[in-house]
Parts: structure tokens; sequence; C-alpha cells
């Protein structure tokens, strides 16, 4: 995450942004996805499954 942050080069306040340097929406973050699972061959979770993983393992790893 830190080395993301660091390669970054706009002011936006949203964690992930786009390639024009603004907030990723849904249908971004969606497209995202429906590639990477394409590629690793898996059945695509839900955003919501997605994100509740993300959130469990940031709080497994003592992130407040």
């Amino acid at each position: 995450m830190r080395g993301y942050l660091k390669l970054r080069q706009d002011n936006s306040t949203a964690l992930w942004v786009s390639q024009y340097g603004e907030r990723i929406s849904y249908w971004g973050l969606n497209e995202i996805i429906d590639r990477l699972v394409r590629k690793a061959w898996v059945r695509k979770p839900t955003l919501h499954s997605f994100r509740r993983a993300f959130a469990i393992n940031m709080l497994r790893a003592g992130v407040d």
C-alpha cells in the first residue's frame, strides 16, 4: 500500500484512482475484478464479499 501511494502523482483524497486521477467508480472496480477473475480462472466474488474479505484481513492484521 505504501509503495502504491508513493508512486501516485496526484493529490486525490481517494485511495484508488483511475489513470486520469479520478476516484475509481463501482463499475471501474467491477471491471478490474472481472479482468483478474478471467486471468485466475476462478469464480467471481461479489464486490461486497471482496470488500468484506479485505476488511477482515485488515482487522486481523491489527489495522483499526
